[in-house]
């Protein structure tokens, strides 16, 4: 996880999947309508260590005239890429 940013992951969001998920690399259930995002966002250097998760609507195509933070793609949201194997 880096820091300040959330992360969009390729996982879709459902409130309660971590009630059941496996132990080891969750995936996120099958389909859904929200991405989970992860990170850590500003604040004093305790809350560094504190991640969190939360969810957004993934969105194909913005306008340059939309409401960046209303679609999470502020200056505070990143993305990391991942090649998996």
């Amino acid at each position: 996880m880096g820091l300040s940013g959330s992360e969009w992951t390729n996982d879709w969001y459902a409130s309660d999947y971590y009630s059941h998920s496996p132990v080891n690399d969750p995936q996120g259930p099958a389909q859904g309508t929200k991405k989970v995002l992860r990170g850590y966002i500003g604040g004093d250097r305790q809350y560094a260590l504190t991640m969190f998760r939360q969810s957004k609507l993934p969105v194909p195509k913005i306008d340059k005239d939309d409401d960046y933070e209303k679609y999470g793609v502020g200056p505070q949201y990143v993305f990391r890429c991942v090649v998996n194997k």
